[in-house]
C-alpha cells in the first residue's frame, strides 16, 4: 500500500464526484466529505468509519486518511478541501485537536452544511473570493465542531510504524531528515524501518 503527502496550491477545492479507493495520504487542508449516493468507508489512521448517504465526515489537517468503496451500487460524494487559513476562529481547533469519531449521521447534518457545500459548488472556481471561501468554511465548522468529541492531537499514541513515520515527515519536512534521527525521535530502532517500509518509501525518506 502506497502512502503520499499532497501539496495543495489552492486554498480551496470542491468537487462532486464518484467515490473511489484512495490510498493513505495527508495534507495541510481541512477535508470535508458529504455522501450524496451509496456508501463510503473513511479511514483515518488505522480506523475505518462507515458512511451512508447523507452522512458528513471531516478530516482535520495533517491526519493520515484514505477512502474505500465496497458498495456495488453507484457511490458519489462532495469532497471539500479548505486551507486552515479559511477557518478563522476555528483555526486552533483544527491545529490542536482531532475528532474521536469523525462522521455525523444524516440526521445530525444541519441544513446550513448542505447549503454551504452546494453554494460553493454553484460558484465555481473562477467566481471564488477569499471572503466567500472563509464564510462558507466557517459556516460548516460552526455547525459541526460542537457535535464532535475532540481530543488533543498531542495525546494520540502511535498506531503503526509507517503511520508514525508519515506523520513525523509531515511535521518536519522542512528540516534536514535522516532515518537515524527519525528513528530516535520516534523511539524505534533504525533497523526496523527498512523491514517495515515499502522500497519507494525508503527512497523518499533518504532523498529528503
Amino acid at each position: 500500500m502506497h502512502f503520499f503527502y499532497e501539496l495543495k496550491e489552492s486554498s480551496m477545492e470542491i468537487e462532486k464526484k464518484t467515490s473511489v479507493h484512495v490510498p493513505p495520504h495527508l495534507h495541510r487542508s481541512l477535508e470535508c466529505i458529504f455522501v450524496t449516493s451509496g456508501t463510503l468507508e473513511l479511514g483515518i489512521g488505522t480506523e475505518l468509519f462507515h458512511m451512508n448517504t447523507g452522512d458528513f465526515g471531516i478530516v482535520f489537517p495533517e491526519q493520515i486518511h484514505h477512502y474505500q468503496v465496497f458498495d456495488s451500487a453507484f457511490c458519489q460524494a462532495v469532497y471539500l478541501l479548505a486551507a486552515p487559513s479559511l477557518s478563522g476562529p476555528f483555526s486552533d481547533h483544527l491545529q490542536n485537536f482531532v475528532p474521536e469519531y469523525p462522521v455525523l449521521s444524516a440526521a445530525d447534518v444541519h441544513p446550513d452544511i448542505t447549503y454551504a457545500l452546494q453554494s460553493l459548488l454553484n460558484l465555481g472556481t473562477p467566481a471564488w473570493t477569499s471572503v466567500l471561501c472563509q464564510s462558507y468554511t466557517q459556516i460548516i465548522l460552526s455547525r459541526t465542531l460542537s457535535l464532535f468529541s475532540l481530543q488533543p492531537k498531542k495525546d494520540l499514541t502511535g498506531q503503526d510504524i509507517v503511520f508514525d513515520a508519515v506523520s513525523y515527515m509531515a511535521g518536519h519536512f522542512t528540516e534536514e531528515l535522516s532515518l537515524s534521527r527519525m528513528a530516535k525521535d520516534l523511539g524505534y530502532s533504525s533497523l526496523r524501518f527498512p523491514v517495515s517500509f515499502p522500497p519507494f518509501f525508503i527512497q523518499t525518506l533518504t532523498s529528503i
